[in-house]
């Protein structure tokens, strides 16, 4: 693997690590739908 590539793999895994638990793909996802305030999502 070419060096120069291997930051931008690495910072790749970090954002899909942080939205790899069930709750924060919910958040997502109703964010996706519409913009919402943090009361709606609790």
């Amino acid at each position: 693997m070419e060096q120069k590539l291997h930051p931008q793999f690495e910072e790749r895994a970090s954002i899909l690590k942080a939205m790899g638990h069930p709750t924060r793909l919910f958040i997502l996802e109703e964010l996706n739908k519409r913009e919402r305030c943090v009361n709606e999502l609790t």
